[in-house]
């Protein structure tokens, strides 16, 4: 019996986008389902470096499951987010994944919105309910 090696898959994306920002929507369940018609998680974290990503896709016929090892990297003031998978099939829906998230932390840049400001707007909100309910008091 021979075993054979797979090849592993590394691509790499350069963010405009400082890392902590793309650490926070990693971990964001919203952020990753806005990108992948599926489940996906980031789990095995190596805070705010690495982790990998389990991605699930349930078809007619079969189930897809996949581990996407992820790595983010300063490069200057920009973040190079690098991933692998170890099976070529897996490559194409981490691709379509990245290339959707990509797109998702651009657009929200764009608009002002960080992943990582979010705790903040809540703690915010519910300062101003708590100060809201002292004062009709």
């Amino acid at each position: 019996m021979r075993v054979e090696q797979r090849p592993e898959h590394v691509r790499e994306i350069l963010l405009a986008t400082d890392q902590a920002t793309i650490w926070a929507a990693l971990r964001d369940s919203q952020s990753l389902k806005r990108c992948f018609d599926g489940n996906i998680e980031l789990c095995e974290m190596t805070s705010p470096e690495s982790g990998v990503l389990q991605m699930g896709k349930e078809g007619s016929t079969e189930s897809t499951q996949s581990k996407v090892s992820v790595k983010l990297s300063d490069d200057n003031e920009k973040t190079r987010l690098t991933f692998t998978v170890t099976d070529a099939a897996d490559q194409r829906m981490a691709d379509d994944f990245f290339a959707a998230f990509a797109r998702d932390l651009s657009e929200r840049a764009s608009s002002g919105f960080q992943p990582s400001q979010q705790g903040v707007i809540w703690a915010i909100m519910f300062g101003v309910l708590i100060l809201a309910v002292v004062l009709t008091l």
